[in-house]
């Protein structure tokens, strides 16, 4: 019985020692990149400040804000300057 539960444990070593070795040579490629671009109609000279919190951009021009979610592609908010 000693035995046998022996082989077994060495056996499991063998195996997990060999599921290292090949997930570390094994690397699954990133996942593509997706270029979308938004057209937000801002003239890009117009921009006058830009600040990004997490997954948040807001963009300051000449005549409006927008806050866009950055990781969805959306724009949140979208106001006039007083």
């Amino acid at each position: 019985m000693v035995k046998t539960l022996g082989v077994i444990l060495v056996l499991l070593f063998l195996g997990l020692f060999a599921g290292i070795i090949w997930k570390a040579t094994h690397k699954a490629p990133p996942p593509p990149v997706a270029d979308v671009v938004m057209d937000l109609g801002i003239d890009p000279a117009a921009v006058r400040h830009m600040e990004l919190d997490g997954n948040t951009l807001a963009l300051t021009t000449d005549k409006d804000i927008v806050v866009i979610d950055v990781a969805k592609r959306k724009v949140l908010l979208r106001s006039a300057k007083p």
